[in-house]
Formats: structure tokens, C-alpha cells, sequence
């Protein structure tokens, strides 16, 4: 009967030193196995997720960058096909973020705000054909400022209009002026030969003025002459036959070029328009969900990242608790062994002494 009562505490003992491994191993194999859940979830998910999310949005900004880029009038035509060129890199480089980022896992919330980002997206995307076509439009006229040209267009006529008034109030108060009377040295005459453009409209206008041009200046110089004769009549006729016809032709092809130049400058306005106005407004939306997106990534990041660590204490506490309560257990069931042998030991020891010296009377 004492042999079994020994036999059951052995047992129980081993059995305890047992459980307390296997609850250490399961312990920790439980928070490896976790461990690597959450590493797996950041290294494998979330951190592509981020990097493709902000290639996304700095090829966002490249591309607005572009399009304000081309808004600027004093930009060449080289310079704008780089822009181009940049422009449809950035495209590619999104693209391509794009394709790396949507097969990856999303959460909830994260799925639902990349479905709003790519229906504004496709609106964006709209816009910018619709930009690119006007910049088409406008490189076509080859008019890339046709503010400026525009300008300097009505400053030319102004001159003209002011030479035609001194050239008459010469004629009604008898009193000269120098000057006028060479087509190179007027504004238009300078600026013409140097002006080069391939719009079909503007060279027709420009040549319909140059011979006019010409005969307006030479008309002041004959009137003048005219008038210091004391030849009023004269000079009033010149002015009438040869200077106002020849002012008004050329008035009239001065602003057959500011009507061609009046249409790039709509064109320009439009895109302008779209591009500050219209646009921004998709584009800023899209800014923002694309920001909430790459934030969810985060929010995901700073779990997975609290959990690795609440794994790691726990594995930790575990791991402590199971050596001391192994260490216990080990020490009680081999002092209870110690004890369990040495006793019967020591029993039979002095039994067989007693029996060596002729002492019969015990038993054991």
C-alpha cells in the first residue's frame, strides 16, 4: 500500500514538472506564433502599403507641379514638351504604385476610402485630358503668351492712332514735328522683323501691314514737307488719300492679330481656370483621402506594433513564472524523492546491522 502511495506522488510530481513545460512551450509558442502574425502584418502589408501610398501622393504633387508649370506664359516650347515628358513619368510612376498597392490586403475602413479615392481619381483624371487637350489647343496657335503679345499688339496701335493725331494737328496749326516719318525706327517696324511665329493667321496679318506700315511713315514725311511750304491743302489731301487709308489697313490687320491672339488668351484663360479652380478642389480631395489611407496604415502599424509588444511581456511573465514554479516543483519532488529512498535506505541499513550482530527479533 506504501509502494502505491509512493508511486502515485512520483508520478504526480513528474506530471506537474510536465504540465508547467508544456505551459511554457505552448506560451511561447503561442507568442512566436503571434509575433510573427503582427511582423508578417507590418513588414508584408503595411509597410508596402505606405511605400506605394506615398509614391502615390508625391507623383500627385509632381503632376499639379506640372500643370501650374505650364500655366507660366513666358515658358518656351521646349521647356513645355519637358513638361510633358515629366508629366506623363509621373503618370507611369503612379501607375505603377497603384497596381502595387490595390492586390494588397485592406481593412475595412481602409477599403472603403480607397473606393472614394479612385472614383475621384477617375474625376481628376478626366480633368487632366481635358487640360492636356488645351494645351494642345494652345500650342497649335503657337501663341504661348498671348497676353504679352496682346499687349505690345494694342500698344502699337496706340502709337500709330497718336502719330495720325500730331501728323493733323500739324496740318491745322502750321507747327512741325521730327521724327515719324521711318518705318523702321517706329515700334512695330523694329519689332516685326524680329517677331517669328508659325500661326497661319498672325504671318497673313503681319504681312498685310508691313507694305501700309511703310506708307503711313512715308506720308508724315510728305505731309511735313507740305506743310512747312505752307501748303495746308495739300497736306490735308495727302492725309486723306494716302495716310488715313494706309492707317486704316494697317489698324485693321493690328487687330485681325489681336482677335487670333484673343483666342489663345481664352484658351489660356480656361486652363488656368481648370487648373486653379475647377481641379483644385478634386485634387485636394484626393490629397485627403489618400492621406486618411496611408493614416489607417499607420493606425495598423502602431497596433500590430503594441500587440508584438504585449506578446513579448506576456511571453516574458510566462516564461518567469514557469521556471520559478519548475524550479519549485523540481526542488519539492526531489527533496520528497530524496526522502522517499533514503529513508527505506537507512531502514534496511540498520536492519541488516542488527541481524549481523544476532538480532532476529525485527522485521521489516
Amino acid at each position: 500500500m506504501k509502494n502505491v502511495k509512493l508511486m502515485v506522488k512520483l508520478i504526480g510530481g513528474f506530471s506537474i514538472v510536465a504540465l508547467i513545460t508544456l505551459i511554457i512551450g505552448y506560451a511561447g509558442w503561442s507568442s512566436i506564433n503571434s509575433l510573427d502574425r503582427n511582423l508578417r502584418e507590418i513588414s508584408e502589408v503595411r509597410m508596402p502599403s505606405i511605400k506605394y501610398l506615398l509614391i502615390m501622393s508625391e507623383q500627385m504633387e509632381n503632376m499639379t507641379k506640372v500643370q501650374r508649370t505650364l500655366l507660366d506664359p513666358n515658358l518656351e516650347m521646349e521647356a513645355r514638351d519637358q513638361q510633358y515628358k515629366d508629366f506623363g513619368e509621373a503618370q507611369k510612376r503612379f501607375k505603377a504604385a497603384w497596381n502595387g498597392y490595390e492586390p494588397l490586403p485592406q481593412t475595412q475602413d481602409e477599403a472603403r476610402l480607397w473606393k472614394e479615392f479612385a472614383a475621384t481619381w477617375q474625376e481628376v483624371k478626366k480633368g487632366d485630358k481635358a487640360f492636356f487637350a488645351l494645351c494642345e489647343e494652345l500650342d497649335k496657335t503657337d501663341i504661348l503668351n498671348p497676353m504679352a503679345l496682346r499687349a505690345k499688339i494694342e500698344s502699337f496701335r496706340g502709337d500709330h492712332y497718336k502719330l495720325m493725331e500730331k501728323t493733323l494737328l500739324m496740318i491745322l496749326t502750321g507747327k512741325t514735328f521730327s521724327g515719324g516719318d521711318n518705318p523702321a525706327s517706329c515700334p512695330f517696324g523694329s519689332w516685326a522683323p524680329t517677331f517669328k511665329t508659325k500661326n497661319a493667321e498672325l504671318l497673313t496679318a503681319l504681312k498685310g501691314i508691313l507694305g501700309y506700315h511703310e506708307k503711313f511713315h512715308e506720308a508724315v514725311g510728305k505731309i511735313r514737307e507740305l506743310v512747312e511750304r505752307g501748303d495746308t491743302n495739300g497736306a490735308r489731301a495727302l492725309f486723306e488719300g494716302e495716310m488715313a487709308p494706309a492707317a486704316k489697313t494697317v489698324v485693321a490687320n493690328l487687330e485681325a492679330m489681336t482677335s487670333e491672339t484673343a483666342k489663345a488668351e481664352n484658351i489660356f484663360n480656361q486652363m488656368a481656370h481648370y487648373a486653379m479652380v475647377t481641379a483644385l478642389e478634386k485634387h485636394e480631395l484626393s490629397d485627403k483621402l489618400l492621406d486618411d489611407i496611408i493614416a489607417a496604415n499607420e493606425g495598423v502599424v502602431t497596433q500590430a506594433k503594441n500587440l508584438a509588444r504585449s506578446d513579448s511581456r506576456n511571453a516574458k511573465l510566462v516564461a518567469v513564472f514557469g521556471m520559478i514554479g519548475g524550479f519549485v516543483a523540481a526542488l519539492v519532488l526531489g527533496i520528497f524523492l530524496s526522502i522517499s529512498i533514503t529513508r527505506p535506505i537507512k531502514k534496511g541499513t540498520a536492519f541488516a546491522g542488527k541481524m549481523a550482530e544476532g538480532d532476529f527479533r525485527e522485521t521489516i
